[in-house]
């Protein structure tokens, strides 16, 4: 629960916990875009609740598959530091670089995928 706090401005997450909720900040502007109620229990940790903010002037994003995908890749990678977490590319960035799409959403913090790593 120590989160994620940005050092630069490429870093583009805030998140950490708190009351049960862990939350992803955007760093540049602080909109709150995705929060997890965890549920803890012997066996480990759960999401209780989810929630994602569908305000266009915050995110404009409304794909809710992705959402999950992309949730799921700041926990694993930013968070638990899981090696050979892959990035994953969001289906309407088709034929855009990846390097330049993964830049965008999550910023320096994670090795860029590249052709090689498909």
């Amino acid at each position: 629960m120590l989160g994620l706090v940005p050092e630069r401005m490429e870093d583009k997450w805030f998140i950490y916990g708190e009351d049960g909720w862990l939350r992803f900040h955007r760093s540049w502007s602080g909109a709150l875009i995705y929060a997890l109620r965890l549920d803890g229990s012997p066996g480990g940790v759960r999401v209780a609740e989810s929630w994602v903010n569908r305000d266009p002037q915050q995110y404009a994003a409304t794909d809710v598959a992705y959402d999950r995908a992309l949730v799921r890749f700041l926990i694993d990678a930013f968070l638990l530091r899981k090696p050979g977490v892959r990035f994953p590319m969001p289906q309407d960035a088709a034929g855009a670089p990846d390097g330049v799409v993964q830049h965008a959403r999550v910023g320096r913090a994670y090795p860029e995928r590249g052709p090689a790593d498909r």
